[in-house]
């Protein structure tokens, strides 16, 4: 896919660019200082650090989100997403809705008569 890179038609960076670029170069020369490979005046630490913040984020700016995929979705979908979830484990019911079982489980009725099916119902009330 041809852009402006692959085409000649860009030959200037911007200016998030050239930042990112200095701060890369300045942090470089702050970690050489660091280390004891290179002596920097308190002036030279100053506008690297300055430079430093223009180009990289710091901790402060970079925000935090956490995402509930369910909130986006609709009823009916998470609706499917249960009902899948407990065709494809049953046991999940009978773990967390201890008084309901699945449809295509046996009752003690059922047991006795194996030609009725009965369908998911509540064998009390959790009110």
């Amino acid at each position: 896919m041809a852009n402006a890179y692959t085409t000649g038609k860009r030959d200037r960076m911007d200016s998030a660019q050239k930042a990112k670029i200095r701060a890369a170069f300045a942090a470089e020369k702050l970690e050489a200082h660091l280390n004891g490979e290179t002596e920097l005046t308190q002036s030279q630490v100053s506008a690297a650090k300055i430079l430093m913040d223009k180009g990289m984020p710091s901790l402060q700016s970079v925000e935090s989100t956490e995402v509930n995929e369910f909130d986006s979705m609709s009823e009916e979908e998470l609706k499917g997403m249960v009902q899948a979830l407990i065709t494809s484990h049953p046991w999940l019911l009978r773990e967390f809705a201890p008084g309901v079982r699945a449809a295509d489980e046996p009752s003690s009725a059922a047991l006795a008569s194996p030609d009725s099916t009965q369908p998911i119902e509540s064998t009390g009330t959790s009110d």
